[in-house]
């Protein structure tokens, strides 16, 4: 499949959203120790100030726009009622001569682009901004963004703490103002400083908040009436707790929370990268569908496909890549088994001359199911000091395969367009064909016994596997596309990644076999098709969306 070749949009959730993890709270069920919904808001013994969020990404899987540090500025919105809080806001992102802007403004999202024109020696000191770049804004749907619900939560919930330390070494905070967030599945430490502001730490990030003496200028970009009208509401102004106050204001956090005996466990935060923690070894991946050419020798780098994960394989001491022609060729094609098997024990310096070992097999979608297939078939074998990492694999087929034969002979419709970006137009070919459903009206009893023996092999001899049981995924130009995909396909389950069902990736493991944590070696993401092919980076502010750092710490 072709991947995206920046993830612009996964910076919408950091400057449209980043600042409500820490500026807005909603009134979840109170508990004990974790305060009281404040009354009146405008009561409170100071100004509620501005606020700017300063981001520090510490891996460079999550850069944004190529940059691992950003400013995120917000302004509070106070209800005239007194009795809830909201936030406008924005950050300015630039790539080359493209500057980017996010804005949220009376809870609606925008994104601006503003493009400089390549200056013209006969330009003259007169011309306008107009004249000399382009901009171009709209408005951003609530489905383009994380959970505001489990966001806003964060902080009313959040839990007083003795310790906290970070990669083994002590946070320094003083008594009563270190306090442990849950969000998005991850643990992460907040210091409220009163005036100087908050500190957040997390393994992968750290977010400095400073309060501002004066407010920030933040406008909605003009949009026509059509477009405005299609805008719809992504954050609602909500009540917080006391102790949010605080946190929001600079103020001191209330004694009461402050000398709680309702003290949360230390918070523990490991260091940002991992360790090989098995043998290094060669690293051999294997593609999915897709691809419509190949080549005869393995290659050094295929960064159209996979990215670039030097920096994130300890336990790979050298990177080669398999390239077929997945798109006229399925994965049942014995030829093709012949020649995965043939290039990967070209590998191997001794011992049996059809056993792949000391290497680590990672494989994309239908790649998975063709390396299962040939071992099934005895064209080669898996041997004991090899692993096999497997993403999105599908062990069962895809309802795509039997959406695109059934619709090519039909009318020509949009979800047809966003499919065939992917399998390829019609006629369907070979690849797709091979995916036919087991079990259902395109598969045959051949291909059924050929899942079935596949799946006998996953089963066995699979070290981790990577699926998903949503389609959310991660911020790309591809994740529209797989939205729909993932909505409107006749899938048997509404979990999937848009194209491979949770339950087809599983390939008869037991469900609760999978973690939905990076750490967990059988991992159930909320990622798309395509992200699983580790392209797209990683997310920010979920367990569920690090497929890199998932890669990195499984082995």
């Amino acid at each position: 499949m072709r991947l995206s070749s920046t993830s612009p949009f996964r910076c919408i959730a950091l400057a449209c959203v980043a600042f409500a993890v820490l500026t807005t709270s909603a009134a979840s069920a109170v508990q004990k120790g974790k305060g009281t919904v404040h009354g009146d808001l405008r009561t409170s013994s100071k100004e509620w100030p501005s606020l700017k969020l300063h981001f520090t990404l510490k891996r460079n899987s999550m850069q944004v726009y190529g940059e691992s540090a950003f400013d995120v500025y917000a302004n509070p919105i106070v209800s005239s009622d007194g009795l809830s809080v909201t936030y406008d806001g924005y950050a300015d992102f630039n790539e080359g001569p493209t500057l980017t802007r996010y804005t949220l403004v009376d809870g609606i999202a925008y994104s601006t682009t503003t493009t400089k024109a390549e200056e013209d020696q006969t330009q003259t000191q007169t011309q306008t901004q107009s004249e000399t770049s382009s901009s171009k804004s709209e408005c951003l749907q609530a489905n383009m963004l994380p959970h505001l619900d489990l966001m806003i939560s964060a902080l009313n919930d959040a839990v007083p703490v003795y310790n906290a330390t970070l990669e083994s070494k002590r946070i320094k905070c003083s008594a009563g103002n270190l306090f442990k967030l849950k969000f998005g599945g991850l643990n992460l430490a907040l210091c409220a400083s009163g005036s100087d502001g908050v500190h957040v730490y997390d393994s992968d990030l750290e977010i400095v908040v400073k309060y501002l003496d004066a407010p920030v200028k933040i406008t909605a970009p003009k949009l026509d009436a059509k477009a405005a009208s299609e805008c719809e509401t992504v954050v609602n102004a909500t009540a917080v707790t006391s102790t949010t106050v605080a946190l929001l204001t600079g103020e001191t956090i209330p004694e009461s929370e402050s000398r709680s005996l309702d003290f949360g466990d230390d918070v523990d935060l490991a260091s940002s990268s991992c360790k090989c923690r098995s043998t290094p070894r060669r690293c051999l991946f294997i593609h999915g569908l897709g691809i419509d050419y190949a080549k005869e020798e393995l290659q050094d780098s295929f960064s159209y496909y996979w990215g670039n994960l030097t920096d994130h394989a300890p336990c790979c001491t050298d990177f080669k890549y398999m390239i077929w022609n997945s798109v006229e060729t399925g994965w049942n094609n014995e030829t093709q088994q012949q020649t995965l098997c043939d290039l990967a024990t070209s590998l191997v310096e001794s011992g049996p001359p059809t056993e792949i070992t000391d290497t680590i097999i990672v494989t994309h979608s239908m790649g998975g199911l063709m390396l299962a297939s040939a071992i099934a078939n005895g064209k080669c074998s898996l041997g004991n000091s090899s692993s096999w990492v497997a993403t999105s694999p599908p062990m069962t087929g895809s309802m795509g395969s039997d959406f695109a034969q059934e619709s090519c002979a039909g009318e020509h419709t949009v979800l047809m367009e966003a499919l065939g970006n992917i399998t390829g137009q019609c006629p369907v070919l070979g690849a797709t064909k091979s995916l036919g459903y087991e079990g259902e009206e395109h598969s045959s009893i051949e291909l059924d016994a050929a899942y079935e023996a596949a799946q006998e092999v996953y089963r066995t001899r699979v070290h981790a596997a990577m699926c998903s049981n949503s389609y959310a995924g991660l911020f790309s130009l591809y994740q529209a596309m797989y939205w729909l995909l993932g909505a409107a396909l006749p899938h048997k389950s509404s979990k999937n990644d848009g194209m491979v069902e949770f339950q087809s990736c599983a390939g008869g493991f037991p469900l609760d076999q999978f973690g939905d944590h990076y750490l967990d070696q059988f991992y159930v993401t909320r990622l798309n098709h395509a992200d699983t092919t580790f392209y797209n980076g990683d997310g920010l502010f979920s367990s569920a969306k690090k497929p890199i750092k998932w890669f990195e710490c499984v082995l």
